[in-house]
């Protein structure tokens, strides 16, 4: 991804922070392991007017927000207290799921008073939704499951320790603490349902070459735009509606990947001693002393071009958008 036109508006909120998810217009942050708040995302940015921030150029175009979070507090819809310790969630179809130190559950956070529903008891660490709306579980004990939410049923595919996943469509890279790769299981779905077709040890897996598939310049579709930057002059008559268009966060494909492909109209990061968004010419790098954890919405429809990252004591969030 090329820098020039590149703009990312930079929100910082402080406060102490667990986790955090955007959702269909709510932010969900977790101030610790069991209390959950939920804020109205979309109505806390309509009252923002970024349009009045400064664009500064640093390693690329920027503007700056910060807010402590009692500023959101008008957008407070509920705080949701629960009584096991949360390591990981994912929201899928408006039903929150979660996996706490005693198994994994469903929350409804729509219910007035939302209380847990246990799924299966068991000792998990990890949660991953596919982009084909697959949601695995991974255990560094008995390996990698999958909770089929139509039929309300666990499977268990394998149960060799894992640390860690990477999607390739419908195949799972199973992955050791280390990052490499313990083993791929490679799946055919017939009438949306998976079936485990083979597994491959990581003596058959090899590390591919990433591509650059530049015909996508010519045939990539406009996606949804924003007027989160006002730098035109008063004289220009063009909408920015029609200048500006969101700019897809992803990760970087895992080497050990089939024929992985870079799209030259999304903005890659890689973490390795820190987390690079990888630029044209130099990477802009997000420090590993500089937060703990972070999430991309790839999936996502509207947040897709939003990356989160959290320290200590400030919940970070990039927007990133071009010009045309």
């Amino acid at each position: 991804m090329e820098k020039d036109n590149l703009l990312m508006t930079e929100v910082t909120i402080q406060g102490r922070f667990y986790d955090m998810a955007l959702y269909s217009g709510k932010l969900y942050l977790w101030g610790n392991d069991q209390t959950l708040h939920i804020y109205r995302w979309n109505k806390w940015m309509e009252s923002v007017v970024f349009s009045d921030l400064p664009i500064y150029q640093y390693a690329l175009s920027t503007q700056f927000l910060s807010l402590n979070i009692s500023n959101l507090a008008p957008f407070l819809v509920k705080e949701v207290v629960i009584s096991p310790h949360m390591r990981d969630f994912v929201i899928f179809n408006h039903t929150l799921y979660l996996i706490t130190d005693d198994g994994f559950y469903s929350l409804d956070t729509d219910q007035a008073e939302p209380h847990l529903n246990k799924i299966q008891s068991g000792s998990f660490h990890l949660l991953s939704l596919s982009e084909k709306n697959r949601m695995i579980l991974v255990s560094n004990e008995t390996g990698v499951y999958e909770y089929r939410s139509e039929q309300q049923k666990m499977i268990h595919w394998d149960d060799t320790p894992t640390a860690s996943i990477v999607w390739d469509n419908h195949h799972i890279l199973q992955l050791d603490d280390a990052k490499q790769p313990l083993q791929l299981l490679r799946f055919h779905v017939s009438k949306k349902e998976p079936i485990l077709l083979s597994k491959v040890s990581k003596d058959q897996l090899y590390t591919q070459q990433l591509y650059s598939n530049t015909s996508l310049l010519q045939s990539h579709r406009k996606e949804e735009t924003s007027n989160l930057f006002g730098y035109l002059s008063s004289e220009e008559t063009a909408s920015l509606d029609s200048l500006l268009e969101i700019v897809v966060v992803q990760n970087v494909p895992h080497p050990y990947l089939s024929t992985p492909t870079l799209d030259e109209n999304s903005l890659y990061i890689e973490e390795s001693d820190g987390l690079y968004l990888l630029l044209d010419d130099k990477p802009y790098l997000i420090a590993q002393q500089d937060y703990q954890k972070y999430r991309t919405f790839y999936k996502s429809r509207n947040y897709k071009h939003y990356l989160h990252y959290l320290t200590r004591d400030t919940l970070t969030i990039l927007i990133f958008h071009k010009r045309t």
